[in-house]
């Protein structure tokens, strides 16, 4: 390959998702050459570091492009995404049990379930905080729909996977990958090794609270969101500073199903009222959220996205928090969720904050809302003749609770 080819594919592919794909190639330089560098985020200094280096070591030009070229093929997750699955242990398994049956199962080069191997795996475990983790790279090939066997030489996707094993918490955690899919073939290539000791069951809020819907307009899971964003989050001291997306769905809609919907402070936004009056499940909501932790004198800021459309995941992005800081936010917030689901005062509570502070802001931008109420305030007025006092009292206070 000639550099000039490299140099072009290195730009091309080093547009989005920059910081992960320089810091692949900083682990790359670490790992491979035992040079460890800091390009601080930046692709030039990367790309000038990769030019004098080709130069100066007796390396292989062709090898260095290629394995650099193999790192930014990855696919790279746009913040850092957290699946969530509880875990469930056969009675009376130990911590140290689980952590030598984990070590035997996955010490090995290669897992394969379907069209995925995972390779270079590793296993790290933390005594104290009773937590295993598992790092390993994924690829995913093209599988023969006539002979149901991979074609290894047509690779499709490849990336990084993280996967925690918490003890005390039974839970399992999966980051540094959004893709779905290679979450999901990891997790039943776990379930059939752990079969008889471990059972891995993948978190779905929707499902969770389908089950406790209770005979209210609004759907049960935007409540949950409702409550979340406006109630849960404030009470664990965090500053929700804005919602900035949301995605619908309503398989009874007559025509629009599903909808995203961006913008600012959406929930002051008369045609989301109107979607959480008609029923529509608010499936993935996403947020501008920080929190003050005086004592340590820190604070924490993100985009928090929450996406209920299948496991539980969620996605922190656009911060500059350290690792554990991270962790610490998606326990939390996982805790709060969960809490929501338990609590048999979720949808009342919702639908109370809708009631009374979503729904009043949603008229503020109908412009005939007046002339609406004027009417209805008229048209009690001669009905009720002998409650005009009252009737003039109460449109009166409604009028000023909405200015």
């Amino acid at each position: 390959m000639s550099i000039t080819k490299f140099e072009s594919v290195f730009t091309r592919k080093t547009k989005h998702n920059t910081k992960k794909r320089i810091e692949a190639i900083e682990s790359y330089f670490l790992e491979k050459h035992d040079l460890e560098v800091d390009f601080e985020g930046n692709k030039d200094n990367c790309l000038a570091f990769v030019m004098q280096f080709i130069q100066d070591d007796d390396v292989s030009e062709e090898e260095v492009f290629n394995e650099i070229l193999a790192i930014l093929e990855d696919r790279y997750s746009i913040g850092e995404p957290f699946f969530i699955a509880n875990l469930e242990f056969k009675e009376g398994l130990t911590f140290e049990e689980l952590e030598q049956i984990i070590t035997e199962k996955f010490n090995q080069t290669t897992l394969s379930q379907d069209s995925f191997e995972f390779t270079d795996i590793q296993i790290t475990n933390d005594t104290v905080g009773k937590c295993i983790s598992i790092t390993c790279r994924y690829t995913e090939y093209y599988l023969n729909p006539l002979t149901d066997q991979i074609e290894e030489e047509r690779s499709l996707l490849s990336g990084n996977l993280n996967v925690k094993f918490d003890f005390d918490c039974k839970l399992l955690i999966t980051t540094k990958s959004s893709y779905n899919k290679a979450v999901n073939k990891i997790i039943e290539v776990m379930n059939g090794a752990l079969w008889g000791t471990a059972r891995i069951k993948r978190f779905y809020v929707q499902n969770r609270m389908r089950n406790k819907a209770l005979e209210i307009e609004s759907d049960p899971l935007t409540l949950l969101v409702i409550n979340l964003v406006f109630k849960k989050l404030e009470e664990a001291d965090y500053i929700v500073e804005g919602v900035n997306s949301l995605i619908f769905y309503n398989n009874g809609a007559p025509r629009i199903k599903n909808a995203k919907l961006g913008g600012i402070d959406l929930f002051q936004d008369s045609d989301i009222i109107e979607r959480i009056s008609n029923g529509d499940r608010i499936t993935s909501v996403s947020i501008k959220i920080s929190k003050e932790y005086p004592a340590e004198d820190r604070n924490v800021q993100a985009d928090l996205t929450i996406d209920f459309r299948g496991m539980l995941k969620i996605i922190l992005n656009e911060s500059l928090s350290a690792e554990y800081e991270l962790n610490e936010i998606t326990y939390e917030i996982f805790q709060i969720i969960n809490q929501l689901i338990i609590s048999e005062d979720t949808q009342v509570e919702g639908t109370q904050i809708f009631t009374d502070e979503l729904l009043p802001n949603a008229f503020k931008a109908r412009t005939f809302y007046d002339f609406y109420i004027d009417k209805i305030e008229g048209d009690l007025k001669a009905l009720l003749p002998d409650k005009i006092q009252e009737i003039e009292k109460y449109f009166v206070q409604e009028k000023f609770k909405r200015r």
